[in-house]
């Protein structure tokens, strides 16, 4: 019998979820998580070093390590309020969004889906920072093709304390498979947080 998990495609239901530190940098909150609507696609790619030692005239030793993610997000606009919680964007009185050369990114968690043709997986990382959006525009032609917006971003670890132990976390998954079906109902009402107490939950 085959143990196939089948394939991977399609990217929705992007989220993020604004972060608040905690007092004397003890794990702080995560708000309720924001719909990011007209997710094209996502790539995250892994960043780290790998290393070899050598001794006695071969390999010894190798190792690598872990320094998270550079995040692509492809969406077909990046609403005014996601400019404004994760860019620090502002509105006037009459309701202009402006963006300002002192603005700071806001820390956030990111969460995802990928469908699949047996099973579907949603994902977040716990500790994100935005850059700016790449924008384009081009001029209508005999067919339509839509332009989009590009967010990029850096994905780092967060500590938290799983089993007593202060951890490094940087990415959690579920899938819609029996052992963690129920975490994935209920994954974009609120950060999942590895090692809490119960379910689901924003703080640790």
């Amino acid at each position: 019998m085959s143990d196939s998990k089948g394939v991977r495609y399609g990217i929705s239901n992007a989220h993020y979820a604004l972060y608040t530190e905690g007092a004397e940098g003890a794990f702080g909150s995560y708000a309720t998580p924001v719909a990011m609507k007209g997710a094209t696609a996502l790539t995250l790619t892994p960043q780290g070093n790998t290393w070899t030692f050598y001794a006695d005239n071969i390999a010894y030793e190798t190792g690598s390590s872990n320094s998270g993610y550079e995040v692509s997000l492809t969406l077909a606009v990046v609403s005014d309020q996601a400019k404004k919680d994760l860019l620090g964007y502002k509105s006037d009185a009459n309701g202009v969004v402006y963006e300002t050369a002192d603005a700071e990114p806001a820390s956030c968690a990111f969460l995802w889906q990928f469908d699949g043709s047996k099973v579907k997986k949603r994902g977040l990382l716990y500790n994100v920072k935005f850059n700016r959006p790449t924008m384009t525009g081009n001029t209508e032609t005999d067919s339509v093709d839509p332009d989009t917006e590009e967010l990029t971003g850096t994905a780092i670890g967060r500590d938290i304390t799983i089993g007593g132990n202060v951890t490094n976390v940087i990415k959690a998954s579920a899938t819609n498979e029996t052992a963690t079906a129920t975490q994935y109902s209920a994954w974009f009402d609120a950060v999942y947080v590895v090692g809490a107490t119960g379910a689901t939950g924003g703080t640790a």
